[in-house]
């Protein structure tokens, strides 16, 4: 691969403007509330409170600890299509 072309790959972003836009559309969102957990809200989305990462790693910029959300947070929960 020449510098031209690995400079060109680096700069391509990762999804298409149209995939982004799929995504957020299929995407929901939460506002926590009192006594909502990751694990909680995994379990009411996906059926599967294992799948409480899920909701970790779409939310990183807003989640500092996974074991201390607050309430009015509110949250991207993805689509499990992704």
């Amino acid at each position: 691969m020449t510098n031209e072309e690995n400079k060109s790959n680096k700069d391509a972003p990762l999804y298409s403007y149209d995939s982004m836009m799929e995504f957020a559309a299929r995407a929901r969102t939460h506002v926590v509330g009192a006594g909502d957990s990751l694990r909680k809200l995994a379990l009411e989305y996906y059926g599967d409170a294992k799948k409480w990462r899920l909701i970790y790693e779409a939310n990183l910029s807003r989640i500092m600890d996974p074991k201390k959300i607050q309430v009015g947070q509110k949250f991207i929960i993805p689509h499990l299509g992704w």
